[in-house]
């Protein structure tokens, strides 16, 4: 009976009386009535009628993750009898929650079933569909796991909703070739460890009529579990490279097959546009890392469209140009747009993480780390925890960020790739020694995919604090692989002759060439760049290709070509 009473006091009789939201905001307009509003939670946060009147204005004004913040507050300060609000403030909860839970179900994060539940918990209209393909993308999650009985979670899940004809090898009498196909799903997916256990059960079960798909899928995840076979994978002969793109033939053309159409917004400002590629290409990096459980190539973005992976997400170009370009005035303006930014969006974490990579170009590394922080904590996707990483170790603190590293590698599906990404921030931050603690782990748990990247990231640590014997071992062993990168400009004489007070026109010819033969070398172009006159039109291109390779794979190379510009 009291519980029964409880209840009934916690759906309305115990909320406040609410705030005229309508009156206020004809009364004093959107800034000043939210401003009114900050100020009343500010100085109680206990105000609960204040927080529901802020969501109400919020859900409003296009703010749905401000909106969700003062509600789950709400919530929170309800105690055991409930959360003191109204029916239409449940119900705009439970809307703001399925529409964020939509966005991360999109990238398959495992996040999303908690949001779904918790709506449904609230009165929303949930689709048993979605419910199941939350689940299934919780516990693909899990089956990405190092722990095993993470993945046995996982697994279990798998099979129980078995919508998709490959699930049946997680069942736990499945045959050979349940395994086989199951095994194949989960490598396609970056789980690489629970494939490689399927895949194996499959091979040690399978002696003739074997499937050539299963064959290639059983041959990558023993490379990549095994450095035996990872070596003798990348001392095969290399295959055949494609011939460099052909010269620009206009002024303006793009050396890397992007054609460049007038953009929508002027590019006056080549960093700012650099910066906003960048934080785009680090958020579609996140989302695609959910479908595949790593980054993925992927054909970069032309800076004035809007990536279709970023569609309903609530962060668009002109918001991330915004803070590019006003941080160049004052980063505290900068730092509130960039808290604009995150309120419009749909997935408090996914914004977040766009201002953390924003400020990381914008080579602010407090700022950063504070944006990465608050998206690690609302959504735990390996993905947005290594950035958290990576943000920490640019900031100098390398000992959180090993710490940091540790976790998002273990739910990664491949933790030498994480550890990869942490060690280059480690670099950028100074923290070498760090930086080889990082790649001592990854060298334990590198396969054909990352071994040669470990190895050379292994050889510049080391230079970096003196080990040139370490070196050395490194590059030896380094030398048994596929070639290493042709390297950068500091190897070659067109780089000290432009940096001269006044090089000529065939030296600034000469390295033009140069960078048409090579459309990764960043260092060369920021030299050709400073050293050609200002109405030079080969200024317009290099400052579009930088542009480009702002939304490179390699967050390091990327920030990279911000800087240069």
């Amino acid at each position: 009976m009291l519980a029964v009473t409880l209840a009934g006091a916690s759906c309305g009789v115990r909320a406040p009386a609410p705030i005229d939201v309508a009156t206020l905001l004809a009364k004093r307009g959107p800034v000043e009535a939210r401003r009114d509003l900050e100020i009343r939670i500010l100085a109680d946060p206990r105000d609960v009628q204040a927080r529901l009147a802020a969501a109400a204005l919020d859900d409003q004004l296009g703010r749905p993750s401000d909106a969700s913040e003062q509600l789950e507050a709400v919530e929170r300060l309800g105690g055991p009898i409930g959360a003191r609000w109204h029916a239409a403030d449940q119900a705009r909860f439970a809307k703001l929650l399925v529409a964020r839970a939509r966005v991360r179900l999109a990238r398959e994060a495992g996040s999303a079933l908690a949001d779904l539940q918790h709506a449904d918990q609230l009165g929303a209209k949930v689709t048993p569909a979605e419910l199941a393909r939350a689940r299934a993308a919780r516990a693909l999650a899990e089956l990405r796991h190092v722990d095993a009985e993470v993945r046995a979670r996982g697994r279990a899940t798998i099979a129980e909703l078995a919508t998709d004809p490959a699930w049946s090898g997680a069942k736990p009498h499945a045959g050979p070739a349940e395994h086989g196909a199951f095994g194949a799903w989960l490598w396609a997916r970056g789980a690489n460890r629970e494939a490689y256990e399927q895949l194996v059960m499959w091979n040690d079960a399978t002696r003739s009529a074997r499937d050539p798909v299963l064959e290639v899928a059983y041959a990558q995840a023993l490379a990549w579990w095994s450095p035996t076979a990872a070596v003798a994978v990348l001392t095969r002969p290399p295959l055949p490279v494609a011939a460099p793109p052909a010269s620009p033939s206009a002024p303006g053309a793009d050396s890397l097959g992007v054609d460049f159409a007038t953009p929508d917004v002027a590019i006056g400002d080549g960093r700012a546009f650099a910066v906003m590629v960048f934080a785009q290409a680090r958020l579609v990096a996140i989302i695609q890392a959910g479908h595949t459980g790593t980054v993925a190539p992927q054909a970069p973005p032309r800076p004035f469209d809007v990536a279709p992976e970023l569609a309903g997400t609530g962060v668009t170009n002109e918001a991330l140009y915004a803070v590019a370009a006003a941080f160049a005035r004052d980063p505290a303006v900068a730092e509130r747009l960039g808290r604009e930014l995150v309120g419009r969006s749909v997935d408090r974490a996914l914004g977040e993480v766009a201002v953390g990579a924003l400020f990381d170009a914008l080579g602010d590394p407090a700022r950063a780390r504070s944006a990465w922080l608050a998206a690690s904590a609302d959504s735990d996707e390996p993905a947005i925890v290594a950035g958290y990483a990576a943000a920490a170790a640019r900031a100098g603190d390398g000992d959180a960020a090993l710490v940091i590293a540790t976790g998002a590698a273990a739910a990664s599906g491949d933790p030498a790739a994480t550890w990869i990404e942490v060690a280059r921030a480690l670099l950028r931050g100074n923290r070498a020694l760090d930086a080889l603690t990082a790649m001592r782990t990854a060298m334990e748990l590198a396969g054909a995919n990352t071994l040669a990247t470990t190895l050379d990231l292994a050889i510049e640590a080391s230079r970096q604090t003196g080990r040139t014997d370490q070196a050395d071992r490194f590059a030896s062993e380094r030398a048994r692989f596929t070639p290493a990168p042709v390297g950068h400009a500091a190897e070659r004489v067109e780089l000290a002759e432009l940096r001269q007070h006044a090089p000529n026109a065939s030296v600034l010819a000469a390295a033009w060439v140069a960078t048409r033969g090579d459309p990764h070398d960043i260092e060369l172009r920021a030299a050709l760049l400073a050293a050609l006159e200002h109405d030079d039109p080969r200024r317009e291109t290099l400052v579009l290709e930088l542009v480009m390779l702002a939304a490179d794979r390699d967050p390091d190379r990327a920030l990279a070509a911000v800087l240069a510009l």
